[in-house]
């Protein structure tokens, strides 16, 4: 492996959290990688004032895509957990020049014209009770428990953070061919003790995706934050 220095790693956080969910990983990082660029999708985290329920994935892919101009990013290593792999897979799409490698951590791997409720009609069910009464548009968090985070101090700081996620994210269908990113890097991460994502994962690496697993729950940026930063460092500085 050869170090590339020019490299510039782009994480895009999942359903309900922010930017700030990548404190440790970032933290943990050496620096091997070049540049960190960690955005906060529109109606979350900080940005939690702009919500609106005509939010969906292409709006938060856009997000990304002016984060990466107006930091003049090239050769971006672009990193999605969960949620955050269906918005870098349209942005992945849309920018493919820019693209190094794209990486996604226990995340959805994007369909043509599906959505993610139909490619996961179990997510469909577990968010149906969550649905805000007053604001049906509105998916509310789930809490840090039900994500495999123990009691104590990161499962605080997760549910006081996680903020509502309009439901346009999860079904509006995804609109670009995959087929356009065969030509990079694609590298599928797997958190082995949280199940939703195990058919998937198996499921990019018979689509040519290069595949590690990590062993813990889904959350795994506060739970391994130094084992995912080692194997992002890893990619973003991998030579072919």
């Amino acid at each position: 492996m050869t170090e590339k220095p020019d490299a510039t790693v782009v994480l895009v956080h999942g359903s309900w959290g922010g930017g700030w969910v990548w404190d440790e990983v970032v933290a943990s990082m050496t620096g091997a990688a070049g540049r960190i660029l960690v955005p906060t999708l529109t109606g979350l985290g900080d940005r939690t004032h702009l919500i609106d329920e005509n939010i969906d994935h292409e709006l938060h892919a856009e997000d990304v895509i002016q984060t990466v101009e107006f930091a003049d990013a090239a050769a971006i290593v672009l990193v999605g957990h969960s949620y955050g792999g269906l918005v870098a897979s349209a942005v992945a799409c849309r920018i493919p020049e820019k693209i190094r490698s794209l990486v996604i951590v226990d995340g959805f791997l994007a369909e043509t014209g599906r959505s993610v409720f139909d490619l996961h009609p179990e997510i469909r069910a577990i968010t149906e009770p969550l649905l805000n009464p007053t604001a049906p548009w509105q998916i509310m968090p789930l809490p840090a428990s039900a994500l495999g985070l123990p009691d104590g101090p990161q499962a605080e700081r997760h549910d006081a953070r996680t903020r509502p996620m309009p439901i346009r994210t999860h079904s509006t269908p995804f609109r670009h061919d995959m087929a356009r990113l065969t030509t990079i890097d694609r590298h599928y991460i797997r958190c082995t003790d949280f199940p939703i994502f195990a058919a998937t994962a198996e499921k990019a690496e018979r689509q040519g995706w290069r595949r590690g697993d990590i062993e813990t729950g889904h959350m795994v940026m506060f739970t391994q934050p130094g084992e995912l930063a080692r194997k992002i460092e890893e990619i973003a500085t991998m030579e072919g």
